[in-house]
């Protein structure tokens, strides 16, 4: 049998967050273990400890080694590397853009290093810059097809929504087409049934 004062002792230890899934001899074991001892929470460094670990760490020719090692791992040295080339969350991609490059002024903001790449593709189809306002259009409208006879540059974006207006319509035309053609085909399904 278990002693009264022990049975309360293991119940406030059940509630308490010391491993849950400890069984109750080993909860007493721990509990005796760390009696009189002080948890490590707030507890400091010394500026003694603080000043030779700066001093021993946080050296010139550390900080020189840290960068030098991390440079290592930059562009196609770097084992995540996927070519400059990531794929959006509306489904289109971007390329990396470097400053040397003369499509660089086509950025929108000058901090920014990825540019769409039916824009780049066109920019170079043309030999020039494409300008804020031109609308590079995907006939087809698949926004990672970015094959130069699937781009279309449009003026602006009232000469776009036109194009996406008229693309729409002719999608509604066909719709209904299909619609009317599947009909027809039940309707003659049903003249042989009957024959």
């Amino acid at each position: 049998m278990i002693s009264e004062k022990l049975r309360k002792h293991l119940e406030k230890l059940s509630k308490s967050k010391i491993g849950t899934h400890c069984s109750d001899v080993t909860k007493l074991k721990i509990s005796k273990a760390n009696k009189g001892k002080k948890p490590f929470l707030g507890k400091k460094h010394s500026e003694e400890t603080l000043t030779k670990m700066r001093d021993k760490v946080f050296t010139k020719e550390h900080r020189r080694k840290i960068g030098l090692s991390r440079k290592k791992y930059i562009r196609e040295n770097n084992p995540s590397w996927k070519g400059g080339r990531n794929k959006r969350s509306d489904g289109y991609i971007e390329i990396r853009i470097y400053p040397d490059t003369p499509f660089c002024e086509m950025l929108k903001k000058k901090k920014r290093k990825y540019i769409q790449e039916h824009r780049l593709i066109m920019a170079k189809h043309l030999g020039r810059c494409l300008y804020p306002y031109e609308i590079v259009h995907h006939k087809n409208g698949i926004k990672d097809d970015n094959r130069i006879d699937n781009l279309e540059l449009l003026p602006n974006n009232n000469v776009h929504n036109k194009q996406i207006q008229k693309v729409y319509l002719e999608n509604q035309r066909l719709e209904k087409e299909i619609i009317n053609l599947r009909l027809k085909l039940i309707e003659y399904e049903n003249s042989l049934i009957m024959q």
